[in-house]
């Protein structure tokens, strides 16, 4: 396994990583947490980054809302370094025909304390759900005001899109991992906090939201899929919030079990994929040594995975990950080192 890394570009205090497609071609985004943070966009190694926006900053998270024309971006904004995120929300950035010139920023909608989105397809409508990392704070460390699932219908018309009223979830705490599986024609989003991981099934008609509360101990970041393909999803976690150890889990005998352990510290990064074709894990610390490792298993049946450092002293804040044809794309938001950079995986 070869790995060649790439500065794509510099950015102060990076935080959120995305990708898509612009007329055709791979486009790679990147925003800074810090106020008055840049979004950056660039369309591959060598080529110069156009920059979508100047601020706000306090950027959270980056989607497209279509990947295969990523014209149109959503991004959370107002989270600020530390926790000073009671103007937290969601803004919808819009590219014009120039993509080397600012693009239109149009604020949606207003979530105090807001730290991950998602999209998904509820009953036939585009929804965004929206988790916050509590509700309120009287002070840096004050943990008393749980936060929630909000869902928003996606009404990219309206001037504001309205927010449910009732969160779909309550009374939950230091959230930090939402993870959307998709598989076999279903959604399902995952949902990881002080209180646990819960499951939640998106309907697909008019049914209810099917909610379930599958771990009760803290968790932080969440991936989940069928690592060992036996048919059965298992859950990769990070514990507890920005914690010291990543889990595999398994269903046995009709109860999770933690069948793989590996140290991390300050763990912020938890992804589950395929890379060069096989069952892989990509962890991240922001502490010690703050690597970002790729685990690939080697025996199933064992839960032997075999090592491969990405990079050490970064401090990988988040992640995507791109499967092409003759190579493996790792876009990884640098604290650190204040970079977006590449991982080309052959």
């Amino acid at each position: 396994m070869s790995v060649e890394k790439t500065k794509l570009f510099a950015l102060a205090q990076p935080y959120a990583v995305s990708s898509g497609r612009i007329d055709g071609q791979t486009a790679y985004f990147a925003a800074s947490e810090r106020r008055d943070g840049q979004i950056l966009l660039s369309t591959g190694p060598g080529r110069a980054a156009s920059v979508i926006s100047d601020g706000p900053g306090g950027c959270m998270g980056l989607f497209p809302l279509d990947p295969n024309n990523s014209r149109s971006l959503l991004a959370i904004e107002g989270f600020y370094p530390i926790f000073q995120s009671e103007g937290a929300g969601v803004a919808l950035y819009t590219a014009g025909s120039d993509l080397t010139r600012p693009w239109t920023r149009r604020r949606i909608c207003d979530l105090p304390f807001l730290h991950r989105v998602a999209m998904v397809t509820a009953a036939g409508t585009p929804t965004l759900l929206a988790a916050t990392l509590c509700s309120r704070k009287d002070f840096r460390d004050d943990w008393s005001w749980p936060g929630a699932l909000y869902r928003i219908e996606a009404r990219p018309g309206d001037a504001m899109w309205p927010i449910d009223p009732h969160p779909l979830l309550d009374h939950l705490t230091k959230n930090h991992g939402l993870f959307v599986r998709r598989h076999a024609g279903r959604e399902t989003l995952y949902i990881g906090a002080d209180e646990g991981v819960f499951s939640i099934e998106v309907p697909k008609n008019n049914s209810q939201w099917k909610i379930e509360r599958i771990f009760d101990w803290p968790t932080s970041d969440i991936a989940v899929m069928d690592l060992d393909n036996d048919g059965e999803d298992e859950i990769l976690t990070i514990e507890p919030f920005h914690g010291n150890k990543a889990c595999v889990y398994k269903q046995i005998d009709g109860r999770w079990q933690s069948v793989f352990e590996h140290a991390v510290d300050f763990g912020h990064v938890a992804w589950a994929g395929k890379i060069r074709g096989r069952t892989s894990v990509i962890l991240g610390s922001r502490g010690g040594g703050k690597e970002l490792i790729l685990l690939t298993l080697d025996d199933p049946s064992l839960w032997r995975f075999k090592s491969t450092i990405l990079d050490m002293n970064v401090a990988p804040m988040n992640i995507i990950v791109e499967n092409e044809s003759e190579c493996d794309v790792v876009l990884a938001a640098n604290g650190e080192t204040n970079e977006a950079a590449t991982y080309k995986i052959t």
